[in-house]
């Protein structure tokens, strides 16, 4: 695997490494492959890109099998009550990542593909009343 450097001669972009990654080795994840990107990480001293690299890694696989990746913040736990409603819009083809975080207070915050989509949260609420 060898990434090609991006323009004007800056470091290599996550990116460049992700895609000369599955380029590469498709998606196989074998201990080879994965071994090789380190000692490339390594050899251009980009080691510390690494869970970088990893998130454009599974962007890149998400998107090629178009497959959304929902996540939803939350004060208490409601995986039980949103997840239902959320493969009925979403469908098979969704990960699902549920996070509880006591500072939304209330109300949830919802991120589709890394892009914010809903912050229905109080603790936005709030904020915005009492901007700091």
């Amino acid at each position: 695997m060898r990434p090609r450097p991006i323009s004007n001669g800056m470091k290599y972009q996550p990116s460049v490494y992700a895609e000369a990654f599955l380029e590469a080795d498709g998606e196989k994840l074998s201990r080879g492959s994965v071994r090789n990107l380190l000692g490339v990480l390594r050899k251009y001293g980009d080691l510390y890109l690494l869970p970088a690299v990893l998130r454009e890694i599974e962007k890149i696989h998400r998107a090629k099998h178009g497959i959304h990746k929902v996540e939803v913040v939350s004060a208490r736990k409601i995986q039980k009550e949103v997840e239902p409603r959320l493969r009925e819009r979403f469908g098979s083809k969704a990960a699902f990542y549920f996070e509880i975080n006591p500072e939304v207070i209330g109300g949830i915050i919802l991120r589709i593909n890394d892009e914010l989509v809903i912050d229905a949260s109080i603790k936005r609420r709030i904020d915005k009343i009492f901007p700091k």
